[in-house]
């Protein structure tokens, strides 16, 4: 289990897909955010082009009330005479006695207005920087779209709040034609100048209403779309990074085979060279070397099996291992042979370890039930490195052949190490 978090921690695969799954999510963000923007823009866009037509349409039926020189309408409590229109025949009576008045082009604009925010709640307003009706006088962002008319700007329009309501607020200059300065030619307009401007307010409410529904939609499809992208990168990563582990794994699984012995999981005897060729051009000296041999392993498996021998290896590999520092190089270098080089080590440390062995040895005897385990050890020690290690294991080997061959003609198993140089 520990090899295989170390193995998922070297798979860089895993970072890329941190960075698939940030980017794909930073995409749908992207996404989403552009098409919020664009619902707002055009909810923004939608609310002017009404507003565009229906000043369009207050402008036509204007031109029309002025080309006929305005109409006469009954004379009501709704359609009083205007008292501002100074006109000849203002009022008029019909042969059946009915009395009407002139209703001007402003006056029809007026009465549209009213019955506009009434049934759909749309605001208009006349307006002028030198208004006839004091209630057609310009408030003051009317007063800053009347100025930029004057400097050539064909339109203004803005957002703003109203008894807590937001409206789009569209406003185009009036521009003085022939027909008008029947009225308005004692105010000093001339043809073709500005004299004022008509306005209108769209209420934004059912607009935003459709914008939010619209954005509801569209963030609910890009979750939707987001999820899916992201369990389908996730399901694919999987696959890819198993795909990748699995490679790792075998990796690391041929590098270990290439220098650890299968058995025992000691390093096999070519690293074991490797690594003594190495220390030789080391700083590390002095060196010792230890070898160990399992007595009576031929019998082992001869008597009880193969099996039971190489229990008896794994025995060993656990007791030197044991034993044994962590910058220690522990190798099985043969059939029931195994070597340790022990760098910074002199003699008189050696005789310690040979010692540290033998204690461990017995206690793992005791522990395992393990009788038939004994070790026949031998060592050295290379002072400097005018010396091959190779010699040196020689030399161990040697000497643990002496125990050896001592311990069988005694018919005794002596723990004690023998003098070493």
């Amino acid at each position: 289990m520990h090899n295989q978090s170390v193995v998922m921690e070297r798979n860089p695969f895993n970072r890329y897909i941190l960075i698939i799954f940030i980017a794909w999510t930073l995409s749908i963000v992207a996404s989403l955010l552009w098409n919020v923007v664009q619902i707002k823009q055009s909810t923004l866009e939608n609310a002017l082009v009404q507003a565009r037509v229906a000043i369009a349409k207050d402008i036509t039926y204007r031109r029309w009330a002025t080309m006929h020189g305005g109409v006469y309408v009954p004379i009501t409590d709704v359609t009083p005479p205007n008292p501002y229109l100074d006109v000849v025949e203002r009022e008029i009576t019909t042969p059946l006695g009915v009395r009407l008045t002139l209703m001007n082009p402003a006056y029809m604009t007026r009465q549209v207005h009213e019955i506009e925010v009434r049934d759909r709640g749309v605001l208009g307003h006349i307006t002028s920087l030198n208004p006839i009706r004091p209630e057609n006088a310009a408030d003051v962002w009317e007063t800053m779209a009347l100025k930029s008319f004057e400097q050539g700007n064909p339109e203004s329009s803005g957002l703003y709040m109203l008894d807590g309501k937001q409206y789009l607020r569209l406003m185009v200059p009036l521009v003085a034609e022939k027909d008008c300065l029947v009225c308005h030619a004692k105010q000093g307009y001339k043809e073709g100048e500005i004299r004022g401007g008509l306005s209108t307010s769209i209420p934004m409410d059912p607009l935003v209403n459709i914008e939010n529904n619209q954005s509801i939609t569209i963030i609910l499809a890009h979750g939707l779309i987001w999820l899916v992208g992201l369990l389908g990168t996730a399901w694919g990563a999987k696959r890819i990074s198993q795909s990748e582990t699995q490679r790792l794994s075998a990796e690391d699984l041929l590098r270990f085979q290439r220098n650890h012995d299968v058995l025992t999981g000691l390093y096999n005897r070519a690293f074991f060279e490797e690594e003594m060729d190495r220390l030789e051009t080391s700083r590390m000296f002095p060196i010792s070397v230890i070898v160990a041999d399992i007595d009576d392993l031929k019998i082992t498996n001869d008597t009880h099996g193969h099996p039971a021998g190489d229990e008896l290896l794994k025995h060993a590999a656990r007791v030197l291992k044991a034993s044994m520092r962590t910058e220690d190089i522990v190798g099985r270098i043969g059939g029931d042979e195994f070597a340790i080089l022990l760098p910074l080590t002199d003699a008189a440390d050696m005789s310690e370890c040979l010692q540290r062995i033998n204690e461990t040895l017995a206690a793992y005897r005791t522990l395992h039930n393990a009788p038939t385990l004994n070790l026949s050890l031998g060592g050295a020690t290379a002072i400097e490195g005018n010396q091959p290690l190779s010699d040196i294991l020689r030399r161990a080997d040697e000497r643990m052949y002496e125990e050896k061959r001592a311990r069988k003609k005694n018919k005794t198993d002596p723990r004690e190490p023998k003098s070493l140089e």
